[in-house]
């Protein structure tokens, strides 16, 4: 079950710091490099987290909750 704090909605110095250092793992571009803003999460990155979950087997898992979470207003 994902973990959810009274700021899961909000995009957190904590979750711009582990986006950064998820982001340099992965070695895609960071602040510290000049080549993003912190925190930022484009196509890249979020391709590189769905990988990252696949091939940890948990993707499944992940969208099953997240559809559990979000929805698409018309």
């Amino acid at each position: 079950e994902l973990e959810r704090g009274t700021d899961w909605q909000l995009f957190t110095p904590g979750t711009v710091a582990g986006v950064d250092a998820f982001r340099q793992s992965r070695g895609l571009s960071t602040p510290e490099d000049g080549g993003t803003p912190p925190g930022w999460v484009d196509r890249a990155t979020a391709e590189a987290l769905w990988l990252a979950l696949e091939e940890r087997g948990l993707a499944v898992e992940i969208r099953r909750q997240l559809r559990n979470v979000l929805h698409i207003r018309n």
